[in-house]
């Protein structure tokens, strides 16, 4: 019975009309939508969140990186100040032992005088027994081995310490090379820093700043990837520098050589490659050759016993002509051959050095071909000591550039161009942007 009642009650209290109920499935569906709109709202700040979040991810990573890298040069700097230290101290005892050493010497060949000039006289004298001749013989005898063994001693001190000022001066390369890596740390730090303060100021903006900031910055790694890459010469004057970054990495992933580093390798060579690809050879005998737009002669464009035959035998197998292929000039007032070969300027006797593993790696071994070409430089500086570390790298391009030592010129303006290559590469993988 209370039952019946309040299902009577219930249904005389609520009872809605068509009309009424018609308004209320309306503003049902206007909240629904709102509701998606909300979704949609929330879910864009959901996305923008999971990206700034990530941005700041690899900015603090790339941060904590550098930091380490300058605390680690730093470290470095001190031991070898320690080491450099302990040089100084051997060569200064090397450099006692060396004064008592001629000290000794001169004492000896005194005290030797003094007995030959005694030993003279009692020769001559008549009223002398000649047993008084060999009486100090004993003595001089000790006295010439004493002698020998100082001069011996002499002479491997000063070799020791020739061997420790080598070092020396070696540890003092390595310092101001280290030092000048803890500078580029340093100028990367500060970077990455002012990268960070820009992600942070980009989250208290709307989404729609975010995404403008973000399209701008791969507007920015797209104009990066089309930059041309310039090299040397040869027939590939320049490619895409996407491209380039590729067949660099190829390059790394072979020989462990850093893609930036090969890259800045050829970046020094074109900027020193004013005569590059001018000349013709003419004389295979004599390795004369003439300029090709002026007409202007020279007795010295390719070394004839060192370059001429392999630059023959490269050219034939290529099936071309070795007297109408570009090669450079030699470079004017400097002792020298030209005879360098396509973008990374290597000399045929050089080439032949690296052809075969360049062809394992990409197939075919053409000095003039761009990708050939940075594989080459990559496979060369591997030879000759090039690796990650910022003074084996300096050392690798002084020894390209053929001068030697950790200090050249060549080899400081490559390390400079290091950190910006390697810039770029960073922010062509850091948005997405394909090569």
């Amino acid at each position: 019975m209370f039952s019946i009642v309040f299902f009577a009650f219930a249904n005389s209290a609520f009872a809605v009309t068509p009309e009424e109920r018609a308004q209320l499935e309306a503003e049902l569906r206007q909240l629904e939508e709102e509701s998606r709109s909300i979704q949609l709202q929330l879910d864009g700040k959901k996305g923008q969140r999971k990206s700034l979040e990530s941005e700041l991810a690899t900015i603090n990573l790339k941060l904590s990186e550098s930091r380490n890298k300058l605390a680690k040069t730093q470290t470095t700097i001190k031991k070898i100040a320690t080491d450099i230290k302990v040089k100084e101290s051997k060569i200064q005892v090397l450099g006692t032992r060396i004064e008592k050493n001629k000290s000794f010497i001169a004492e000896s060949l005194r005290e030797i005088k003094k007995l030959d000039d005694v030993r003279a006289v009692i020769a001559f004298s008549s009223d002398k027994d000649f047993s008084e001749l060999f009486k100090g013989f004993g003595e001089y005898r000790s006295l010439q081995g004493q002698l020998a063994e100082n001069v011996e001693g002499l002479k491997t001190n000063k070799k020791f310490v020739e061997v420790e000022k080598e070092d020396l001066v070696d540890k003092k390369d390595e310092t101001e090379a280290l030092k000048r890596k803890q500078e580029q740390d340093k100028k990367e730090e500060e970077a990455r820093q002012r990268e960070k303060k820009e992600i942070i100021s980009i989250t208290k903006q709307e989404e729609k700043d975010f995404e403008k900031v973000l399209d701008e910055k791969k507007k920015k790694a797209q104009a990066i990837k089309t930059r041309l890459f310039s090299f040397a010469g040869g027939s590939t004057a320049a490619i895409p520098f996407g491209t380039a970054v590729t067949h660099a990495e190829l390059a790394q992933a072979q020989t462990g050589i850093p893609a930036a580093f090969v890259l800045a390798i050829l970046t020094q060579e074109s900027a020193l490659g004013a005569n590059v690809g001018r000349c013709y050879l003419t004389n295979k005998d004599t390795g004369a050759g003439v300029n090709i737009k002026t007409g202007q002669t020279y007795t010295n464009v390719m070394k004839p016993s060192r370059d001429v035959p392999p630059f023959l035998e490269i050219v034939s197998a290529m099936g071309g002509d070795p007297y109408k292929t570009a090669i450079s000039c030699p470079i004017a007032g400097v002792a020298g051959w030209g005879g360098a070969m396509g973008p990374a300027q290597f000399i045929a006797s050089t080439w032949k050095e690296v052809a075969t593993k360049v062809a394992a790696v990409t197939g075919s071994s053409n000095p003039w071909n761009a990708k050939d070409s940075i594989v080459g430089s990559a496979v060369y500086l591997a030879k000759i000591g090039g690796g990650n570390s910022y003074l084996s790298q300096i050392k690798a391009a002084c020894r390209y550039y053929g001068s030697g030592g950790s200090n050249c010129s060549y080899g400081r303006q490559v390390m400079s161009r290091v950190a910006k290559i390697q810039a770029d590469i960073d922010y062509l993988k850091q948005y997405g942007v394909e090569r």
